[in-house]
Parts: C-alpha cells; sequence; structure tokens
C-alpha cells in the first residue's frame, strides 16, 4: 500500500465510529421503509452481530412479479435510482468455462443470484434518498405485481 492510501485509510479510520453509525441508521431506515413488502426479501443481521452495511442486499420475489431481475435494475435506472448486482457465483466467470462448469450446477448460486440487487447506500445518504429509493421499489413492483 502506498503512503497516500495508507494516509487516506487512517483519516477515514478516525472517523469509522460515525461512518458506521450513519450506514446503521441509513439501513433502520431502508428497512423500516421496506418492512412487510411482499415482493422483497431483506437483509438481517443476527443477534449478537455487527453489520456494516456496505451493501444494501435485497432479494426480489420474482414470483410475485412479471419482470426478471434485470428489467427490474433497468426500471430503477429510469427511476434514476442506481444499483447493481455487486457479487457474481464464482462458476459464472469466464474462467471457469473451459473446465466444464454449469449454471446446473449449482442451483442455489443461481437462484440467489438471479434475485440479488444491491440498493443504494452510502454514510451522506439523506432520509430524502432513501425515501427516494424506497418510493421508486414500491412503483415498480407495484407496477410490475401479478396481480
Amino acid at each position: 500500500m502506498s503512503d497516500l492510501l495508507s494516509s487516506l485509510g487512517l483519516s477515514q479510520l478516525a472517523k469509522i465510529g460515525d461512518l458506521l453509525q450513519r450506514r446503521k441508521n441509513v439501513a433502520e431506515r431502508l428497512l423500516d421503509r421496506l418492512a412487510g413488502s411482499p415482493y422483497f426479501d431483506l437483509p438481517s443481521v443476527l443477534s449478537g452481530n455487527v453489520h456494516t452495511w456496505h451493501l444494501f442486499v435485497v432479494r426480489l420475489n420474482l414470483e410475485r412479479l412479471t419482470i426478471d431481475r434485470d428489467r427490474f435494475i433497468k426500471a430503477l435506472a429510469a427511476e434514476n435510482i442506481g444499483c447493481s448486482v455487486h457479487f457474481i457465483p464464482v462458476h459464472r466467470h469466464p474462467f471457469f468455462k473451459p473446465y466444464g462448469v454449469t449454471a446446473g450446477d449449482y442451483p442455489q448460486c443461481n437462484e440467489y443470484y438471479e434475485r440479488c440487487v444491491s440498493l443504494p447506500i452510502f454514510p451522506d445518504m439523506t432520509e430524502n434518498d432513501v425515501d427516494d429509493v424506497v418510493t421508486a421499489l414500491d412503483r415498480i413492483a407495484r407496477y410490475y405485481s401479478k396481480k
């Protein structure tokens, strides 16, 4: 690690408590606003554990929607909400193709991957930002809801 990166890291460590608390506050607001939605499975924290809320990943209940995850992400982008999929299962990376690994070898990984969406979360996210994300999620889910 360079001196510059070390210096940056040290300055961030001095603020880590505040940054983690702010992320926790944002996550709690997201959890509170999305609680009870039939369209999303929300992240949880096991008792006795501390979550850093580096990511806020929800799983789409695709059985209740008429679109897939990729179209849901595009719909969020149309609502000016940036989101992504952070973790692609290892067996889907091109490196493993020559080894004959197929999607069928890991059905649970694929099922999770096809449903997960990483929503925006960052320490400077305001309550209005959170509300905008939740409003967009709700609007899209209701529009594409299986009636």
